[in-house]
């Protein structure tokens, strides 16, 4: 008498459906880890430039006396009023930062595909901030001062 055979293991059908799933899993963390991406580096670049504003008022007062001046200040004469960690952080964000009389102009630098979905992270929370953001340049200002308020 033949005893019926105890199945052991997988079939190939069984592991291709788990591999098909997994990739399916992997897949989606892929896309929203790369959207977590963008929101920190457009998080990123508003928190810089709103400490080199924050560090420009103050040169302006240790060095011009007129907050309403255009002058343009290098941002290595601002450096100094901004903490070792922001320093270091700037320099690392992969964004071209410029002070010009009453602008901060940050340039996202990148690949296009990544410096896209950070523009548009940067669309919505920026123009909320009163910043004015330039997809097509990849650029977004930030004013100083605002020269009409009293």
């Amino acid at each position: 008498m033949k005893r019926g055979s105890k199945r052991k293991g997988f079939t190939l059908v069984e592991l291709l459906i788990v591999i098909v799933v997994i990739g399916i899993l992997s897949a989606m963390m892929m896309i929203s880890s790369t959207e977590a991406v963008s929101s920190a580096k457009a998080a990123t670049i508003i928190g810089n430039m709103r400490a080199i504003k924050t560090a420009a008022l103050a040169y302006y007062v240790d060095n011009v006396g007129n907050a309403s001046s255009d002058v343009s200040i290098p941002m290595s004469a601002i450096s100094k009023y901004l903490s070792g960690g922001a320093q270091t952080e700037i320099a690392n964000s992969g964004c071209k930062y410029t002070v010009d009389g009453n602008t901060i102009t940050c340039t996202v630098g990148g690949e296009t595909n990544e410096k896209n979905r950070v523009m548009t992270k940067l669309g919505a929370r920026a123009t909320a901030l009163g910043m004015t953001v330039s997809s097509t340049a990849g650029t977004i200002t930030m004013l100083i001062f605002d020269k009409g308020a009293n």
